[in-house]
């Protein structure tokens, strides 16, 4: 499940009305509010929703929900699955309040959160990474390159690192732009390195077939990309000489490489 997108996947009648009103219908994406968390099942004889995580400056974050925390109730309406949640939020507008029922450490909360706008996929991403240092990488399997896949390695370089695979079209768009940061940056002192969710052998040979001459990693395990929350592909990382996230970039969006580009610049001219 990804992170919050997921999880935010009748008036009421007046007294002695005789004719039911109906449901509110879901609100589109760039109407609907946002609560920032991402939620599990819990076993079927538990009650409620887990809280799995929370998106950092999110409405929920900001209120205080915390992970671990079980979500009973939504607008006095009892939860016990992650798209109950969806369903109910997915109904409320950005600026509008949501009483959601908690329970925490075997205590019962009530809570009055104020939604935001739905954001993007970058903005998610920003909000949970910018400005905190980067997730190490871990279990990865070099594919090409001679640069070992350890942010300790690149520390005092800048580094743009790209998640991305085989099948993913736009990806193959990007990889280009990404060779020609290569050779121009690289001299000084820029990391450009790609990594795939894909065995040693598909990686290898689509970073081939694709013409990419900066160092390429498998990550057969998923296991860094989960670090990273690359859900959707292609996503761009690009980290400060002290390994800290300075800006991230989903999809595949000429504003977005020109924003990072003018990044990169900068943090070259930083000691």
């Amino acid at each position: 499940m990804s992170l919050a997108p997921s999880a935010e996947f009748s008036a009421d009648s007046p007294a002695g009305a005789e004719t039911a009103q109906p449901l509110l219908q879901p609100r589109s994406a760039r109407e609907r509010g946002w609560l920032g968390v991402e939620l599990a099942k819990r076993a079927v004889a538990d009650p409620g929703v887990l809280v799995r995580d929370v998106v950092r400056g999110s409405p929920a974050a900001n209120s205080g929900v915390l992970v671990g925390d079980v979500i009973l109730s939504v607008d006095g309406e009892n939860v016990t699955r992650p798209e109950d949640v969806s369903r109910l939020v997915a109904v409320r507008g950005a600026g509008q309040r949501l009483r959601l029922g908690l329970q925490h450490a075997q205590v019962t909360r009530l809570l009055a959160i104020d939604l935001e706008r739905f954001p993007d996929s970058d903005e998610v991403l920003r909000r949970q990474y910018v400005g905190l240092q980067a997730p190490e990488l871990d279990a990865l399997e070099t594919a090409q390159g001679s640069v070992e896949p350890r942010l300790a390695s690149w520390r005092g370089k800048v580094v743009v690192l790209e998640f991305w695979a085989s099948w993913c079209g736009p990806c193959h768009l990007l990889s280009p732009v990404l060779e020609r940061w290569h050779e121009r940056f690289t001299p000084q002192g820029v990391v450009v390195a790609g990594v795939a969710a894909e065995d040693l052998a598909v990686v290898s040979r689509s970073a081939s077939q694709l013409g990419i001459a900066y160092p390429v990693f498998a990550d057969p395990s998923g296991a860094t990309t989960k670090a990273y929350r690359a859900l959707a592909l292609p996503t761009v990382f690009v980290l400060d000489k002290g390994g800290r996230v300075r800006d991230v970039m989903v999809g595949y969006s000429t504003p977005g490489l020109l924003r990072l580009e003018s990044l990169v610049k900068r943090l070259i001219e930083e000691s």
